[in-house]
């Protein structure tokens, strides 16, 4: 997963993620954090080519079991800066998977 985002100040963007067999089954399963954005230490851009940690790997993220579900649901939580004097943006995010030929 790689994205783009601004966070003036202290704002920040929260990824998250969950993963399930269907769609339905979605709503009980559980979130794993997979980064954060934010102005310092700046992480506000994570692009595909790198460097590490970027692009944050999924399949390390969810584990084993988790990571081969056939459904991901992703969330960005946009948190503004404390004294509201500016608000995050996220410019864009990317997520690449692959599907080995057995499954």
């Amino acid at each position: 997963m790689s994205y783009d985002t601004l966070t003036p100040g202290n704002s920040n963007v929260v990824f998250k993620a969950r993963t399930a067999d269907s769609i339905p089954l979605l709503a009980n399963a559980s979130y794993a954090t997979l980064a954060t954005a934010r102005a310092m230490p700046n992480t506000q851009v994570c692009p595909m080519a790198g460097p590490a940690p970027c692009p944050i790997d999924l399949y390390a993220a969810f584990g084993l079991v988790d990571a081969r579900r056939s459904y991901l649901e992703l969330s960005m939580t946009l948190n503004p800066s404390i004294d509201r004097s500016g608000g995050a943006r996220v410019n864009g995010w990317e997520l690449m998977y692959s599907c080995p030929p057995s499954e």
